[in-house]
């Protein structure tokens, strides 16, 4: 009876190691699983990831317009273009200055008139963050302002002429031109290398430009007076 309760006993040893054992193996193979799982979530997730990321970054290669502040700072180099073209001048040799809109945008040009024929005046204005001017030699000046057009008018012992122009870029481009003579005995009046009348010159100088309504360089200001009104603008 001894030997058949120790024979039972063992039985049951051995059926109990063996269901550990699949257990374990079981267990195992669930582990296994497990980790591969979590590998395969994870891979996946880096791969998310990285694509979430170069969503984001691809998406914020944007070209912004520049703020107003940024505009504002680009837009202000003609005053320094201005002033250092003023500091270059021998001041005792001009009339005076002023600030005048030629062409329709928001930046004015400067005016520089001579107190003589003898000395060049200017019309100066920005273009691509560069100085450009038109020395011109006049005795009058007068424009139509914000429609890019003037005139200079110059004349000494009775022989006089005219320039009409316009702004272009970097260049001031000549329209029309006329040249008169009034000296007795050797009067002509040409506009555009047409002889004509004195009557019909200056109807053919009024239909570019009306000097009766236009604007003229009047209310000069001293050097330090454009200076601080260029500077406050």
């Amino acid at each position: 009876m001894k030997r058949l309760n120790l024979v039972f006993i063992i039985i049951c040893i051995c059926v109990i190691f063996s269901s550990c054992s699949s257990g374990a193996e079981a267990s195992g193979e669930t582990s296994d699983n497990n980790t591969a799982v979590t590998e395969t979530i994870a891979e996946n997730s880096d791969t998310t990831q990285t694509a979430e990321v170069t969503t984001i970054a691809e998406s914020t290669e944007i070209k912004t317009e520049p703020t107003t502040e940024e505009a504002k700072q680009d837009n202000s180099s003609w005053k320094k273009l201005y002033i250092d073209f003023l500091n270059t001048l021998k001041h005792e040799a001009y009339a005076g200055y002023k600030l005048v809109y030629i062409d329709d945008d928001d930046i004015p040009e400067l005016l520089v008139v001579a107190n003589s024929m003898v000395t060049p005046g200017y019309l100066c204005w920005a273009n691509n963050d560069e100085l450009c001017q038109d020395n011109i030699q006049m005795n009058w000046f007068y424009y139509n302002e914000r429609e890019n057009i003037y005139l200079t008018h110059s004349e000494f012992t009775g022989v006089g002429c005219d320039y009409v122009k316009e702004i272009d870029g970097s260049k001031a481009e000549k329209i029309a031109h006329g040249e008169t003579n009034d000296i007795e005995g050797n009067e002509y009046y040409r506009w555009n290398d047409i002889d004509m009348s004195k009557s019909q010159y200056e109807t053919e100088r009024s239909n570019a430009l009306n000097i009766s309504t236009a604007q003229t360089a009047d209310n000069l200001k001293s050097y330090s007076e454009i200076c601080s009104e260029i500077s406050q603008f």
